[in-house]
């Protein structure tokens, strides 16, 4: 199971794999990563029904007040969340301009 920037990811992810190997993990896009397979052990069995939450903040949106995301996954076995996820710049190199037609 996994949550992704865009639908067609998630889509591609369910079919390439991932959920018969069980893994439930948040990532795509600038999306920070966590895996709650990694972090508490849980595994998603295809078929159950799980409910999956996120909570995002935008700040200041700057480097010194990013955005924030908190993940939480919800299963039979109880409640798990993320630690509070900021985002960072990634990589400065695929910034858009910050002016339109500046180079």
């Amino acid at each position: 199971m996994v949550v992704a920037a865009h639908r067609r990811q998630v889509h591609d992810q369910l079919r390439g794999g991932h959920v018969p190997a069980g893994e439930v993990a948040c990532f795509g896009g600038r999306l920070p990563f966590y895996s709650f397979t990694g972090n508490f052990r849980v595994s998603y069995v295809k078929g159950t029904t799980v409910h999956m939450e996120i909570t995002y903040l935008a700040h200041g949106l700057t480097a010194a007040d990013p955005a924030t995301i908190q993940y939480q996954y919800v299963d039979a076995s109880g409640t798990y969340n993320s630690p509070v996820l900021p985002f960072d710049m990634a990589n400065p190199a695929e910034d858009p301009p910050t002016a339109c037609g500046a180079a």
